[in-house]
Order: C-alpha cells, then structure tokens, then sequence
C-alpha cells in the first residue's frame, strides 16, 4: 500500500526546489536581539503581536520566518532554545530521509532449523490490516507458504529475535499516565498493528484483533459502563467493562508487551494456515549462515513512513525511524544511539551552528522540569531551507500537512487568504507547548520558511491552551500574508 497521498503542491513545490544561489546562514540577523533587528513595518507588527502574548506570566514564545536564501521576514526571540513536541518529527523524518533514502525497506526473515522455527524482527512498520492492504495477513500467509514448502506443518519451537530495536515498548520518558493512548504505542523490532489491539463487544463474546486465539484471556469486571472500555491486569489478562446500551462496539489500546503480542499473533496466525506450533520462545541474536526461507520487505518505504508520520503525526512511526538509524548506523537500535546519528547526518547534510538536543524521534518525552527535544526557531528554518535545496525534500515537502485539505491541518488555515494551499507545515502539541513550522507561500509567489513554538504553563497562568495559540500562529500567518500583498 501507497501511503503517499496525491496533492496539488506540485506548483509550490517547483518553486521549493529551485537552486538557492544565496544559501548563506544569516549568522548576523540570527544572533541579533529583538530590538537589534531591523524594524521594518511587518517586523514591528510581529513585534507587537506576539509581545502582548509574551509579556504574559507563564507564556515564552520564539518565532522567525526567512525567505529561502536565509534572507529574515521578522522574528520575535527566535533564537530562544525550547521543547518542540511534534516539530521533533521534521528532524528525524529529514534525517532518516538522508540517511537510508526514500526507498529503504524494513525485512523480516524466518529460518527453519528441522522443526524449530526463528523469526528475526527487523523493524517493520507495515504489518497491519488496513483497508486495500492486508500486509498482516499477507506475511502469515507467505510464512506458511514457506514453512510448507520446506514440508513442515509442525513445529515443536518458534523463536522470536527482537533484537533489532533494543526497545520493547514505550520511551520511559513518555507520560505513564498516557500509555494506553494511540499516541502512545509501544515500538519493538516485530510489531503487529503498530503497537495496538481492538477490543470488539458483542452480547455473546468479545474478541480481539489482531486475533491471537486463548492465549490472552478476556474477563468482564464490570456491567453496564457509560461506553465500552478495556485494560490490561497484566502480560495475560485483559479486563473489559461492558457498555451501557448494550450494542456492539470497540475501543482500541496499546500492547502491554509488543513483542510478546507479536509472538502469539505468529503462533495462532499458523495455526489458522495449517501450521501446528508448540512453545514460544523469545531469543537475543540470533546467528546463522543458513539462507533464510522467507526474507520479507515491508509493505511500506521509507518515503510511505515520512509522509504517514508527518501528515497524522504518528509517534510510533517517528520512533521506528529514529530506531532504525540507530540499528542500521550504530548496530545499536536505541533511542541514544538514534539521536547521534540523527546530528551527524544533519551535520554531514550541511547544517551548521545548530542547537538540537534530543530524547526521542516524535517529541512526546517530557521529563519538567528539564527540558528535552530541544531546538530553536531559527534551527528550523536552517532546516526547512536545507532541505529546499536537496533531493530528498521533495517527499519531505510532501509529507507536510496542507492547510485547509489534509492531515493535522486540514480543518485550519481554511481562509481565503491561506488558499490555494500555501501553508504547508508541521504541527506539534504536547502539555507546555504548541509548536508549527514550515513553508508558506505568499502573494508575490515568495516561498518563506517559518518557525513558531510556544511554551505556557496553566498553573501560572489559566488563560494558556492549545486552542488560543492556534490562533495566534494563524493571525501571524495572516499579518506576514496580508502584508506582501
């Protein structure tokens, strides 16, 4: 299955990726104070509007906006380091996107030794039932295949190897309060539905998918909740609370043990093909000269995972990225091992003079007071420019929402003034900070750069959300857009 959906950027884009004869890091405008940068009639306008907000208790912004060759629009302390939520993605997908490159596959491979069967994770992202792509379904059905063709239907072990990532679960810097969110699905190096289970409730009998036959047990604990709800008791056991009214329904959670979850899937996934399979086993490296008897790639590129991750946000793709630059650069699958690679590449991409301190390859870690996924405006925007001018930002540009058509800006920047699609950019939103930036088009068919993060803190000050930021970064849209007109 394509991710990658079709768009209309394609205009813009011809703009985006015409040479920069100018690229030249501003050093001089970035390191200038407020009062020190030139006060032109947009800058004081930028000035004003985000002064008011700022001067709030509790609230610190950063914000700058540059043409392509580095020239400065306006900026408001956009040389302020700060948490970057989901911004964090636009590092980690432009880093992954230089270092493997738009068409890197993730494989999985079996090896059959007599009636002892070892799958060796390596990361895949793609093994999920969606509509169009059975990529689940297709994998067990070829693992059968194979297993048949080798003249086996009973296997006395299967082994798992899941060392690939050396991560079997959440970031431990990810809020535990929220670990049973979609936002926050756990990673390992063999993952099926990337990291979920679906709980469906009839009056006769729940069910889960993806289907793992008796291994986990189901247990309704309570009657007659407002809506359906499930949790885990522990490794083995879930407990669900029926709904109310009595009428099908479903409610989707993370997996306790994503590793463990993919095992069981494997072993009832054979047994429904014909395969008998005895004890589950979970290995740690497993070497071998043998050929494999299914080398598996992935149904989805690498290009396929940028645009998901950026266009719906996705942490737990973001996470197999930063992962898998770990493992396939460091032989080391870690967060740690992920985020040096991340620097150096940037590094190698031609990024210079840059702050960038991260915790993970999403920006849902948190750890307050201390502050991690750390950046500043100004470092975006070096960003956004570098990868104006390279190869690979063709699929970065185009795994950016659109305003106003898709992704997690589809129901913002609607106005006429921001159509057709002239802001493309990437959002972010954890607790303390909302975060956008990209590329935006303005009248005189000038592609600019932006960078707009905020920091607040609701118990110093009530009057900080989400909501009311969206709407400032909009209305500073709309002055930078309105005054090139």
């Amino acid at each position: 299955m394509n991710l990658r959906p079709v768009t209309l950027a394609g205009l813009l884009w011809i703009l985006l990726a015409m040479p920069s004869t100018a690229f030249l890091y501003a050093q001089e405008a970035v390191e200038a104070k407020v009062s020190k940068l030139p006060q032109t009639e947009l800058q004081q306008e930028v000035v004003r509007m985000l002064q008011n907000v700022d001067r709030e208790v509790g609230i610190d912004i950063g914000f700058r906006i540059e043409d392509l060759d580095g020239t400065l629009v306006a900026d408001y302390r956009g040389d302020l380091e700060m948490a970057l939520a989901s911004n964090t993605k636009l590092w980690t997908t432009s880093a992954a996107l230089f270092a493997l490159g738009e068409d890197f596959h993730w494989r999985t491979r079996a090896f059959l030794e007599e009636d002892h069967l070892i799958v060796v994770g390596g990361g895949d992202p793609s093994l999920r039932n969606l509509p169009g792509n059975h990529a689940d379904d297709a994998f067990l059905a070829g693992l059968a295949q194979s297993l048949k063709d080798s003249g086996t239907t009973k296997l006395k072990k299967l082994s798992i190897d899941g060392s690939y990532f050396q991560a079997n679960g959440p970031h431990p810097l990810w809020p535990k309060d929220q670990l049973s969110f979609e936002y926050t699905a756990p990673v390992s190096s063999l993952s099926v539905n990337g990291g979920m289970v679906e709980l469906s409730w009839n009056a006769k009998a729940p069910s889960l998918r993806p289907a793992i036959g008796s291994a986990i047990r189901l247990r309704t604990v309570q009657e007659n909740g407002s809506s359906l709800a499930a949790w885990w008791k522990d490794s083995r056991e879930i407990h669900i609370r029926s709904p109310r009214n009595g009428k099908p329904s479903q409610v989707a959670f993370t997996q306790r043990d994503p590793l463990q979850f993919a095992g069981l899937w494997l072993q009832e996934g054979l047994r429904q093909r014909g395969i008998q399979v005895g004890s589950l086993e979970f290995v740690d490296s497993y070497q071998t000269t043998q050929t494999p008897i299914l080398d598996w790639q992935s149904a989805w590129s690498l290009a396929d995972v940028v645009v998901a991750c950026n266009k719906e946000s996705d942490n737990y793709l973001a996470e197999v990225l930063l992962l898998t630059l770990g493992q396939e650069f460091r032989q080391k699958g870690s967060w740690e091992a992920g985020v040096e690679v991340i620097d150096q590449v940037l590094k190698e991409a031609g990024l210079v003079d840059f702050v960038l301190q991260l915790a993970d390859g999403s920006g849902m870690a948190r750890d307050w007071p201390r502050v991690v996924n750390v950046s500043r405006p100004q470092d975006l925007c070096q960003l956004l420019r570098l990868m104006s001018t390279k190869d690979e930002g063709r699929v970065f540009f185009d795994s950016l929402p659109i305003g106003g058509v898709d992704g997690s800006l589809k129901q913002r920047f609607q106005e006429s003034v921001f159509q057709p699609q002239r802001v493309h950019a990437k959002t972010g939103f954890i607790m303390r900070v909302s975060s956008l930036s990209g590329y935006v088009l303005d009248d005189e068919d000038r592609v600019l750069v932006f960078s707009f993060v905020v920091y607040f803190d609701r118990s110093k000050n009530k009057q900080t959300n989400n909501k009311r930021f969206r709407k400032l970064r909009q209305d500073l849209l709309r002055l930078v857009l309105e005054a090139a007109s």
